[in-house]
């Protein structure tokens, strides 16, 4: 392909590009293109928009340094293609020109992609009686299904701020019911609010809505502790993850471990400390709600909490999940082991809380 220019290509011409580019095609890692993923980001179109607004950082496990890379890999797609252009020059480029309408803060294609599984009710205010009766009577029970039949329900979710208003809505809703059924602890830190201010936390703009979807979005999206935890130790390799469990968990002689794995001590330090160094990264850069909810349910409850009614009552609460996190080593045993990994953060854990292992659970990011 040619190189072309500003003087020659259309914005349009190179916006069709991006959404023909699948987000598999940026060239980053296997991880950053799963966290853009999860975001609701399908096409490098999506990253391109998601990009401008700023609302890449606001992706959960995004941050600065992932920011930087999908810009750079965002340039070589462009140069790669003949496209004479980096990626803020292409902001410039969309948004100098005099037909081009300016870019919503959140394209409706990422709307649609993320919320089409949403319940069709939370239509019901925008999209009229008489729409939602036909919806109701097509017997339609998703967002996705609405829109594919009903032209009001597409128009609604073209309409951006009000889609995002719902959709707010909607998610703090659901943070809210969680809170109450004490599934997640009001203490724990998303961001940099305590779940408790999120749910009350209200956009005093349109343009601060979408940054708060995304923030309450990722809050929901949180399925369990063991979710979190097979997170935290999804860097270390198998036989990492053996050292660690074998030395942390079951408490092994390191003799004993040495045999298993057939290297000398010195090799199982070094692989016990690099799983603990990965581990400990990821929980120090964004520590999870309910990784958080667990440690706090203890802080709590104190010393009168035994490790058989802890793991009770974050079963009770649907906290963790019965199934295993990582062969047969569940959600407790496994934060009982991480926490034991670091001296710096919890006693020998038998269980105690100590002042530094509360630090993490109420220090805000940049701390």
């Amino acid at each position: 392909m040619a190189q072309q220019t500003q003087n020659d290509v259309s914005p349009g011409y190179v916006q069709g590009f991006l959404a023909s580019m699948p987000i598999d095609s940026l060239g980053v890692s296997r991880r950053i293109v799963y966290y853009l993923k999860r975001g609701g980001l399908a096409t490098t179109l999506d990253v391109q928009r998601a990009w401008e607004t700023g609302s890449l950082i606001i992706i959960k496990s995004v941050g600065k340094t992932t920011v930087v890379r999908v810009e750079q890999a965002m340039n070589a797609l462009l140069a790669d293609n003949g496209f004479n252009l980096t990626i803020n020059e292409l902001k410039l480029f969309t948004q100098s020109e005099p037909d081009a309408a300016p870019a919503p803060q959140a394209p409706a294609g990422i709307l649609m992609m993320r919320y089409r599984d949403l319940p069709v009710d939370i239509l019901a205010d925008e999209v009229g009686a008489d729409s939602m009766a036909r919806l109701q009577a097509a017997q339609l029970k998703t967002v996705g299904e609405a829109v594919d039949f009903c032209p009001a329900a597409a128009d609604f979710m073209q309409n951006v701020p009000a889609a995002l208003a719902k959709l707010v809505a909607y998610h703090q809703k659901g943070l809210q019911e969680k809170l109450a059924a004490g599934k997640l602890h009001p203490q724990a830190c998303y961001q940099d609010r305590s779940l408790g201010e999120w749910q009350y936390l209200a956009p005093e703009q349109e343009n601060e809505q979408w940054a708060l979807l995304f923030a309450l979005a990722g809050v929901n999206k949180a399925a369990s502790l063991n979710q979190e935890l097979s997170f935290l130790i999804a860097d270390c390799s198998e036989r990492e993850k053996l050292v660690f469990f074998k030395q942390h968990h079951e408490r092994e002689r390191l003799d004993d471990t040495k045999e298993r794995v057939g290297v000398t001590r010195e090799r199982v330090r070094r692989i016990r400390l690099t799983a603990v160094q990965r581990i400990w990264k990821q929980i120090d850069r964004r520590p999870g709600v309910y990784f958080q909810t667990a440690l706090l349910i203890w802080a709590d409850q104190g010393e009168a909490l035994s490790l058989a009614a802890w793991r009770q009552e974050l079963l009770r609460r649907q906290v963790m999940d019965a199934e295993p996190v990582w062969q047969d080593v569940d959600a407790l045993d496994t934060l009982c082991a991480i926490l034991r990994s670091n001296p710096k953060r919890a006693r020998a854990l038998d269980l105690e809380m100590d002042a530094a292992l509360l630090s993490l659970l109420t220090k805000r990011p940049g701390d």
